[in-house]
């Protein structure tokens, strides 16, 4: 038996230190492997992270060469072509994509070099949607290490299908991706993985890491002197990738497993919901600013800010660290990564709002009263109400008239502006946007026209024609379906539950969190009005308060309910708990995917949205920064938030009146929107969600002339079960797009895509994600890294 010793040092460039610690713990262990490698001719040394080979290059470029020399020699071998280890379940899939876009990128443009193992051994689990994504940005292999044997039963090498059917071949790492200074660890490394390998070779990993080291001259020469370790095993020193090529004949015949690789540190789900929610603002407003620039940049030609968005997204990337956005690093480095995802957030809005401007000034805005213009940056029609503010120069309101893009009088209601002044006003309105367009509404002089609103307000119900809504007077809910004649809560619900939580800021050692917990209840104010009324509830525990303003439309079927929290309860958690009248399924989306989960209790990861089902009625809650949940039976419970102190891992044990800071202590504001759906229409659940996410964006234009109509659309895709999520100018710079879609339901399907008046209809497989280069009237499928595939696609003109 053939034993891969792999060299390797695992760095967590922030975790117990600052990003700073983490460069300079780079650069000199770096430093280190290089003379070791000039002085072991044997040795080979494995490392990955583009964003970690950035740094040496911008800061020892000497040092940087000779990592040049040593890679195109063999002797250093460069795995997980990623900017960085993410954690591989918060960040959505776009991200993911991002990832290998850039880090392979960079290794190709640096060692000349295309890397195919991708390598996660420190992530706490793995979505089932990433085989997909690896494969489809030119991976094969993956090597990773949690969940570990005592936390999901699966073989050492194998086969890992995604739900569209891509394949990598995966490795678990057994017992460590490192070995202590103890003595005899690495002769306990190597007897831990030969117990467990059930095939003719394995990896073994060695090297001191976390903080970096690598590989000591102690564990080289062992293994120079135990290169013969048994009659039946012999030590090699090696890479993945040389373990990989000789397994290869042997993967027709590996087993296959097609399930996501969890479950492990389940609190990383939703501890520091401050970078939670940063993190998915991050993604949105750059997904958001990506759309319009291209646009900007297709139909007005105007420069793409390519240099912008590779320095943000990378921010952003770093940021998506494992122990960064799973929440378990020291204080300090969250100040860092909050400052600069605000950055990433401020360069993307920047970026949005010139390219809108941009297209702005070409749209005729002509007509009676003050124009101003609502853009959609979802490729789906949104009809939704929206406030704006518009500035009349300190007149006093009189009387004033709505109208649209067609010249049809649309309904409003005033509304408390933001600032408190005279003669400062804020309207209420449903705008209809058409898919990536704009629509331009005017306000004019004239005496509104009286219409008949289906809002019904009592003491303590809230209705329109699509649902009411009962409240007690603790402050639950009752959510009545009219149009389907269904209850889907078999008690009050939506409370707020408080769970004593004293597992670590990992939540090592537990794979679900006690069903015992203290209901909040809180005070109702019903406020009604012609086209919203709100519901607030105030809720007090102790020395925190809970804030929900619940909003209530109009011949609009989504609840939507914002939330204000202020929590200073330390080692405590919130739920939101759901009780519904009878569940079979429940189904989450992960990053560029579905999936359905037991009801078994166990804290789950998930994405913007969950779905509820049972025969011939389904549930949807979207949200805009939340990422975890749980269901047992028929009780669905929403993760709102945990208080552990930052960094605190077992068996550390917190001393009495010690002085520490909390992870979720202070002031948080999220949004959860709530509407019934049929099973066979879930898709208008993810459309909710989406919009959640991206908000319409709205503006006061100049009136003039331009070359674009009132209302507009540049891209639409159309097609039950399909879903765009990308458009961006291609890395290529050439001048073409990049669209890229994927289907939700596990059907294959046709879906028709109109981009900048180009309407074509494509097929796409069940759960695929699928990427299109677009350029002058012509559609071509590239890979997730903008690669042509190999594969032909159909398409067909219309």
């Amino acid at each position: 038996m053939i034993v891969h010793m792999i060299g390797n040092a695992h760095i967590d460039p922030v975790w117990l230190w600052r990003w700073p610690e983490g460069v300079s713990e780079m650069i000199s262990t770096c430093r280190t492997m290089v003379e070791l490698l000039k002085n072991s001719d044997d040795l080979i040394f494995t490392k990955g992270e583009a964003r970690m080979y950035e740094w040496i290059e911008k800061t020892d470029p000497q040092l940087f060469d000779e990592i040049v020399k040593f890679v195109k020699s063999g002797r250093w071998n460069i795995v997980n072509g990623w900017w960085v280890q993410p954690d591989c379940n918060i960040p959505s899939g776009e991200s993911f994509v991002r990832q290998g876009l850039y880090g392979k990128r960079y290794f190709k443009e640096k060692f000349g070099i295309d890397v195919k193992v991708g390598y996660n051994v420190d992530s706490f689990g793995h979505a089932g949607t990433l085989p997909q994504i690896l494969k489809k940005s030119g991976f094969d292999y993956y090597v990773f290490m949690r969940p570990g044997p005592n936390e999901k039963n699966l073989p050492s090498l194998f086969r890992w299908r995604s739900p569209d059917g891509s394949e990598v071949v995966a490795f678990r790492l057994s017992r460590n991706y490192e070995t202590r200074r103890d003595k005899g660890d690495l002769e306990k490394q190597i007897m831990a993985y030969l117990a467990e390998s059930a095939s003719e070779t394995t990896m073994v990993f060695y090297g001191v890491g976390d903080h970096g080291g690598g590989p000591t001259i102690e564990d080289v020469n062992y293994i120079r002197n135990h290169k013969n370790f048994s009659d039946e095993v012999k030590l090699e020193f090696s890479s993945p990738d040389k373990f990989f090529d000789q397994v290869k004949d042997k993967e027709e015949n590996l087993p296959v497993t097609e399930d996501e690789l969890q479950y492990h540190s389940i609190g990383a789900y939703s501890v520091n919901s401050k970078m939670k929610i940063l993190n998915r603002k991050s993604e949105n407003t750059l997904i958001t600013a990506e759309k319009f620039s291209t646009i900007a940049s297709v139909v007005e030609k105007i420069p793409y800010p390519y240099d912008v968005f590779e320095r943000t997204w990378k921010s952003l990337l770093f940021n998506q660290f494992h122990d960064l956005l799973g929440g378990t690093a020291i204080k300090e480095a969250y100040e860092d990564a909050y400052n600069e995802l605000g950055g990433v957030i401020s360069d993307a809005e920047r970026i949005k709002h010139l390219s809108l401007q941009t297209l702005a000034k070409d749209i005729d805005t002509r007509g009676d009263g003050l124009p101003f213009v609502v853009f959609n940056p979802s490729a789906f029609k949104r009809e939704e109400y929206v406030e704006f503010e518009p500035w009349l120069n300190w007149e006093e309101w009189g009387d004033r008239v709505l109208v649209d893009s067609n010249g049809k009088e649309v309904e409003y209601q005033r509304v408390h502006p933001t600032e408190l002044m005279n003669n400062t006003y804020r309207i209420l309105f449903k705008a209809t946007v058409p898919p990536l367009g704009y629509s331009v509404y005017w306000l004019k002089d004239g005496k509104s026209s009286e219409t008949k609103s289906d809002l019904i307000c009592g003491d303590d119900f809230v209705e329109n024609e699509f649902y009411r809504l009962e409240f007690t007077d603790e402050g639950y809910m009752n959510f009545y379906d009219k149009k389907r004649n269904t209850r889907y809560f078999s008690e009050p619900s939506c409370i707020p539950i408080v769970i004593n939580d004293d597992s670590d800021t990992w939540s090592h050692g537990i794979s679900k969190y006690s069903r015992e917990s203290e209901p909040l209840r809180g005070k109702v104010k019903i406020e009604s009005g012609k086209l919203e009324s709100k519901i607030k509830i105030e809720m007090r525990y102790k020395r925190s308060k809970i804030f929900e303003i619940i909003r209530v439309h109009e011949y609009d079927p989504v609840v939507r309910i914002h939330f204000i929290i202020d929590w200073h309860e330390p080692l405590k958690m919130i739920k939101l708990k759901f009780s519904f009248n009878g569940i079979k399924k429940v189904i989450s989306e992960v990053p560029y995917g579905m999936i359905e989960r037991p009801l078994n209790g166990q804290e789950y990861p998930m994405q913007r949205a969950l779905f509820f089902e049972n025969d011939n009625r389904g549930f949807t809650i979207g949200n805009n920064g939340k990422y975890a949940y749980d269901v047992l039976d028929n009780e669905a419970r929403i993760t709102i938030l945990r208080n552990p102190p930052f960094a605190w891992h077992m068996p550390y044990r917190i001393k009495r009146n010690e002085s520490l800071y909390f992870t979720d202590e202070g002031i948080q504001e999220f949004d959860i929107w709530m509407s019934g759906y049929s099973p066979n229409q879930r898709e208008e659940g993810l459309k909710i969600s989406q919009s959640l996410n991206e908000p319409l964006e709205i503006f006061s234009v100049p009136k003039h002339g331009g070359k674009f109509p009132p209302m507009n659309s540049f891209v639409e895709v159309n097609g039950e079960g399909v879903m765009m999520e990308v458009l961006k100018m291609s890395e290529s710079k050439d001048g073409s797009a990049i669209i890229r879609v994927w289907e939700m339901t596990g059907s294959n399907r046709k879906f028709f895509l109109n981009a900048f008046g180009n309407l074509k209809a494509f097929d796409i497989k069940k759960y695929e994600i699928k990427s299109l280069k677009f350029k002058n009237g012509s559609f071509k499928e590239v890979n997730l890294i903008e690669e042509s595939t190999p594969t032909t696609f159909r398409g067909e003109g219309l």
